[in-house]
């Protein structure tokens, strides 16, 4: 496995690979971030790695899409965050999961690998209430092939999101949470 430092200049070598767009702008820093304005707003966009999983030695390396807004909000306790996967289709997800499923083969060689647990995670899928769903990797090659595939994917995402903005806690109020227990209504 690699260390989170390593990890994050492969990804960010394999984003700047790929043409994004004009208006996805990287921040300055360690940790690549990058940033969006929709309207009069700002997404954010980072890549957090566990760092407790980061360099052990028998697990695969974990990340997760970390997307937040500055003003679009559902209620007064809603924190800003955009599951990845709202806005993901079918093909971003199927993409991904096959990449998980290189990445478990990958990690089958390593003696001591805990795979019985990378095996359920990667089998339980992707699910828009589940925005830290982690993603593995092995070596800075998958965080740079990672790196790649968020770039590709960034812009088809944001029309996607940019159609109908909303957060995580407006979708899940939304679709699953129960409208008479809307938090807006209590206001």
């Amino acid at each position: 496995m690699i260390k989170s430092d390593i990890f994050y200049a492969a990804f960010a070598t394999g984003f700047a690979s790929q043409q994004t767009s004009p208006i996805i702008r990287k921040r300055r820093g360690k940790i690549p971030k990058y940033y969006a304005a929709f309207g009069d707003d700002e997404l954010s966009f980072w890549f957090k790695v566990n760092p407790k999983a980061s360099g052990l030695l028998f697990r695969p390396g974990e990340f997760w899409p970390v997307i937040e807004t500055k003003k679009l909000r559902y209620s007064q306790n809603d924190n800003g965050l955009v599951s990845w996967y709202q806005y993901a289709d079918e093909s971003m997800n199927g993409e991904m999961t096959a990449f998980q499923w290189s990445v478990y083969e990958k990690a089958d060689s390593l003696p001591g690998t805990l795979l019985s647990l990378v095996r359920r995670e990667i089998e339980s899928g992707f699910e828009v209430g589940w925005p830290h769903t982690a993603l593995f990797y092995v070596d800075a090659h998958d965080a740079q092939f990672c790196g790649k595939l968020f770039a590709v994917h960034l812009l088809p995402w944001m029309k996607r999101f940019c159609a109908k903005p909303e957060t995580l806690d407006g979708y899940m109020w939304r679709v699953h949470w129960s409208a008479s227990a809307d938090p807006s209504d209590s206001d």
